[in-house]
């Protein structure tokens, strides 16, 4: 059939196309790398890739499949629940308490202070809580 693009760069026919858009992540990054395997393999043997080109361009590729892995297995690792918990109950400690601690420094702009310090202390948590899951 005739080829749809699934990137500006890559045509490839309207069948394979339909699978890689169904595969899963993981997966399709091995079938896009078999399929640029096979590219090169045939640029190799057509002559227009040489034999060390064809080395360094495989093992580019090998490099760049082995650190999808790696991001995988960040991307999938969950961060354990008790430890969620524990940081959230600290959290709203230190929220109930710190007016405590500087009333008697601040006296009447506390109330000012304990805001400024409490908010920057729960944008801290909602930048770790982004940063527990990177990859969406």
């Amino acid at each position: 059939g005739s080829p749809a693009t699934v990137h500006k760069y890559t045509n490839v026919p309207h069948r394979e196309a339909r699978v890689l858009r169904k595969e899963e992540s993981a997966q399709l990054v091995q079938v896009l790398a078999t399929r640029l395997a096979s590219v090169l393999a045939k640029a190799h043997a057509c002559g227009r890739l040489g034999v060390r080109m064809m080395l360094l361009a495989d093992e580019d590729l090998q490099e760049t499949v082995q650190g999808f892995a790696a991001c995988q297995k960040i991307r999938t690792t969950p961060m354990p629940f008790p430890y969620v918990q524990m940081l959230n109950i600290y959290l709203l400690a230190i929220c109930y308490t710190l007016s405590l601690t500087i009333v008697h420094e601040y006296t009447y702009i506390t109330p000012i202070v304990n805001l400024v310090i409490v908010a920057t202390i729960f944008g801290l948590n909602a930048i770790g809580v982004e940063i527990e899951d990177p990859f969406g």
